[in-house]
């Protein structure tokens, strides 16, 4: 992990380039209803400030030059004594460090429309230190493609949640799913998929992986493929794994599995099938 990072201008730019890639018309087909992005704030750090991407200039904070015009970039200085390993390697819907949340809150009060997390930088050499260990050899996140992915991906979060909407099960759709992430057609599954819905986070994660593979596919086609390498070794590990019980204990790889499985079966409509859907058990 990099220690005391300070932000480069190469940093600040790619998180300009995600929010491009957020906003291109391309993608209204994910985000149809624009008016629902506007209001989220992006939210990074590094080892002496905080880093305040808004649609409009905040007050009391002085705005730094940037290269999306759409948004005001800002900056506060902190003084936290390091950022932890975990915070250098991801992204979330939300700003779950309470030191930075604790520094924000008078410009942004209790607002928790917010996707925050690490610099490009920090996010990619974190990533590609996994790559080198024995548990996360195909992690596909150590690209500069995978990082602005990875902000459409929490963009996906922010747009799904908005809707307030509500997601699970069996080998059978890892199966399916596997298949699909070979390039294969889905044999396995071919009834209506019915999932009883233990979160609404859940439903949320499918949501924002399908806006991350689907904008991999139109911008990225490296991750993508990244991504597919790496679902694969995943979903070929826990079919083997005769005694998992507990699906949910792995989030990410269930809305891997449950948006592939959507996305090939609605393409063109997606979207609104996901946005729409606030019934339990979720059926689609």
């Amino acid at each position: 992990m990099i220690k005391n990072y300070l932000a480069t201008e190469k940093d600040l730019k790619a998180i300009d380039e995600a929010l491009r890639f957020v906003w291109h018309p391309r993608l209204d087909f994910v985000f149809k209803k624009r008016a629902k992005l506007k209001g989220v704030f992006i939210v990074s750090y590094d080892s002496k400030n905080v880093y305040i991407w808004s649609d409009d200039k905040l007050p009391g904070l002085k705005q730094i030059p940037n290269t999306f015009k759409r948004y005001h970039l800002c900056k506060i200085p902190h003084k936290l004594r390091k950022i932890r390993q975990g915070d250098q390697k991801g992204w979330s819907a939300g700003l779950p460090i309470p030191e930075i949340r604790k520094i924000l809150y008078p410009y942004l009060g209790k607002q928790n429309n917010i996707t925050s997390g690490a610099l490009l930088t920090q996010f990619t050499e974190a990533h590609k230190q996994l790559r080198k260990s024995k548990i996360w050899p195909t992690d596909p996140y150590f690209t500069y493609e995978s990082y602005l992915a990875t902000i459409v991906h929490e963009f996906g979060h922010c747009y799904y949640n908005s809707f307030n909407s509500w997601h699970s099960n069996s080998k059978t759709y890892f199966k399916s799913a596997l298949e699909l992430f070979k390039g294969k057609k889905d044999k396995f599954t071919k009834e209506k998929i019915s999932l009883p819905l233990p979160s609404p986070e859940i439903l949320s994660e499918i949501y924002a992986f399908c806006a991350e593979y689907y904008a991999s596919k139109e911008f990225w086609s490296r991750h993508r493929k990244n991504i597919d390498i790496y679902l694969v070794n995943n979903l070929e590990k826990k079919i083997e794994d005769e005694e998992q019980v507990d699906i949910f204990s792995d989030w990410h790889t269930i809305a891997a599995t449950l948006g592939k499985l959507i996305i090939s079966r609605h393409p063109n409509n997606w979207p609104s099938i996901l946005t729409t859907t606030a019934s339990n058990p979720l059926q689609v």
